[in-house]
């Protein structure tokens, strides 16, 4: 993959940004191979689901992932797992 065709027309340090951010992904997906056997989104390697959930009001010991969306008055109880590209809408 080339970054020019994803970046054409940026400035020099954003290729730059790029770049690092894509070699960085690269080292910790391959440490997360190697170390637990899987491999995960890169904003999962940055976000924690648990804090997460704590700054939305969710119950204790709840998660949630960054991919999900949180529309309106939300309320989740204790030990909750909420996954990966999920819409909790509580607008209605």
């Amino acid at each position: 993959m080339q970054n020019d065709m994803k970046l054409k027309g940026a400035t020099k340090p954003q290729k730059l940004l790029y770049s690092d951010i894509s070699d960085l992904y690269k080292i910790l997906d391959s440490s997360f191979q190697k170390e637990l056997n899987r491999s995960i989104p890169l904003a999962e390697m940055f976000v924690d689901r648990w804090e997460r959930a704590k700054k939305l009001g969710f119950g204790e010991k709840t998660s949630i992932y960054d991919s999900s969306f949180v529309f309106g008055d939300v309320k989740v109880g204790s030990n909750c797992w909420i996954g990966p590209n999920t819409v909790i809408d509580g607008s209605g």
